[in-house]
């Protein structure tokens, strides 16, 4: 969860964290999905950022949610290997060339 302190947000152990705390918002029950990609998704929503894997990042990054989280730690692993896999090789490189220019103007500091 964020603390407010002062005009600003304290960001401390984000990666701790779980999409659901970050954006404290409530997106349902997983197992009311209508289909297997949408339940994953929203399983995924209720574990911590820092246990996702490879096709975790892949996977919620081709569907464009909380960019401005997963975008860095799929970084960080693009930099230790620029073909890292999930699926295939390079699957997560290709999520994040996909990702839609609008977001790469909008957060220049990545």
């Amino acid at each position: 969860m964020r603390k407010k302190q002062g005009s600003e947000y304290d960001w401390r152990n984000w990666r701790q964290k779980t999409i659901e705390s970050l954006e404290n918002r409530d997106y349902g029950d997983p197992n009311d999905a209508p289909t297997g990609m949408i339940k994953r998704c929203l399983e995924l929503r209720l574990v911590p950022l820092d246990e996702f894997t490879i096709d975790d990042l892949r996977l919620m990054i081709g569907q464009a949610f909380v960019l401005p989280y997963l975008v860095p730690l799929a970084l960080e692993h693009l930099r230790g290997d620029i073909f890292v896999e999930g699926l295939y090789p390079g699957d997560l490189l290709e999520s994040v060339l996909k990702i839609d220019q609008k977001f790469w103007t909008d957060v220049q500091s990545l």
